[in-house]
């Protein structure tokens, strides 16, 4: 149990899996919050015609008690063809990757255990998996908020912008 040692690579790896966590995270509570958006805008107004903001910050906090699993919440997402539905569950499995699978067997040296050229290939293809689900998620939200809609341009940026942060020495 005393094999852990920093090196400039363990903390580059280390960097790297914390902020795929941050985005698989991310990706996971907007799947979530999604499918309450409804019953948010209706509680919210009703709190601003009872002229009692209280009743509305006890929803919110009874609603973060109660998410659904991250299966859930996709499953209930209405109006998506098998393949916007296909993108989702793709992004939950490597969410689940990330979240459950990926640092096991790296609690030693990381210098030790795998190349890292392997290890970051494999992580890319989760993460890329990951930030077109919550694209594509963060599109139904901005769509039932009726706000504008991004360019292309900068979903590409996002897109670059969220792999240079999380891979980028």
């Amino acid at each position: 149990m005393n094999d852990f040692e920093r090196t400039e690579n363990s903390d580059y790896i280390h960097g790297v899996i914390g902020r795929a966590l941050i985005i698989a995270t991310r990706f996971e509570i907007s799947c979530r919050s999604y499918e309450e958006i409804p019953k948010v805008k209706a509680y919210h107004m009703a709190s601003l015609l009872d002229n009692d903001p209280k009743k509305f910050e006890n929803l919110i906090v009874q609603m973060m008690k109660k998410f659904q699993s991250l299966n859930t919440s996709i499953t209930n997402i209405k109006g998506l063809n098998g393949d916007l539905t296909d993108i989702l569950h793709d992004a939950r499995e490597s969410r689940n990757y990330i979240a459950h699978s990926l640092t096991i067997g790296l609690d030693r040296c990381f210098d030790l255990t795998m190349p890292n050229n392997i290890f970051i290939d494999e992580l890319k293809e989760h993460i890329n998996k990951i930030i077109d689900a919550d694209i594509l998620i963060s599109l139904l939200i901005v769509g039932s908020n009726k706000d504008d809609i991004p360019t292309l341009d900068s979903i590409a940026k996002y897109k670059a912008s969220t792999m240079d942060w999380i891979f980028d020495e």
